[in-house]
């Protein structure tokens, strides 16, 4: 018989091994992709996907995919790579340049899918946001001369038509160092997007909001002056009702800076040889 408040080793081993609180995790490890690349077999390329800017009320919505090799994650995971959301602009510019110099030495690879706001419009958010992480996929495939093996996606949905076996993480940049690598990968991307739009819309304050209708500055422009091409005139709708409502006439529903324009600005900043409009 066990005596009281005697524990055999291997009890107080596994009791050591618990979390004292699971849900505190310390931040993303590689454990997934481990045993994914063990399973798979030598030189197996597990991506993370995750996407950005499903909530905004103007912008594309873009996502990335994500290669890690056991030396990157390592680096990067000493770094600080956690959850986008939980980093400063400026911890997230740090990491993003060690990313960048890990995907020179060829220790990583990533790639950049995004769907426009007139897809947003005509397909929806949820639909949009698979085709963003579709496209980041396949990007993923051309620059690696070969699709992944297998995908870590962030959320619970995964899109249909993606090159490879995948398995759904909720909670995944925070769990995951290639899904926070998409992550971190996909918002500076899409941050330096919608700065450069500030430059041709200031009043917007998209510089500082990313678009984003959370935003005082950005709904009081938007009363003020009215949508732009790049404004998802469904994010907009209620906030222009409301304000027709207590005003008592029809706000302006959109500049014009020409037919196209928004599909066109997304295309170029899915171009990584390409810099985004001025």
């Amino acid at each position: 018989m066990r005596k009281a408040g005697f524990a055999p080793k291997a009890d107080e081993a596994r009791r050591e091994a618990t979390p004292k609180n699971p849900i505190n995790r310390p931040g993303p490890d590689f454990q997934r992709e481990r045993s994914l690349a063990r399973r798979l077999g030598s030189g197996a390329r597990v991506i993370g996907l995750d996407e950005v800017g499903r909530g905004p009320f103007a912008g594309p919505v873009m996502a990335a995919a994500a290669w890690l090799s056991p030396s990157a994650a390592k680096s990067l995971g000493a770094a600080g790579l956690d959850d986008s959301k939980k980093l400063s602009a400026k911890k997230r510019a740090a990491l993003a340049e060690e990313l960048a110099a890990l995907q020179a030495q060829g220790a990583a690879l990533v790639a950049l899918g995004a769907a426009s706001v007139a897809e947003i419009e005509r397909l929806n958010i949820l639909n949009a946001t698979g085709l963003a992480m579709l496209r980041a996929a396949r990007r993923f495939a051309a620059l690696n001369q070969a699709p992944p093996d297998f995908a870590l996606i962030d959320g619970n949905r995964a899109p249909k038509g993606l090159p490879c076996p995948c398995e759904t993480v909720v909670g995944g940049d925070g769990a995951s160092l290639s899904i926070a690598a998409a992550a971190l990968f996909a918002k500076q991307k899409r941050d330096r997007l919608m700065r450069r739009l500030a430059l041709r819309y200031p009043a917007y304050a998209w510089e500082r909001n990313a678009g984003y209708g959370s935003s005082p500055a950005h709904r009081a422009a938007i009363l003020a002056h009215g949508l732009t091409p790049h404004h998802r005139r469904g994010f907009c709708r209620r906030l222009l009702e409301e304000a027709e409502a207590r005003s008592g006439g029809p706000k302006t529903e959109e500049r014009s800076d020409g037919p196209g324009r928004n599909d066109r600005e997304t295309k170029r900043a899915g171009r990584s040889r390409r810099r985004p409009p001025a």
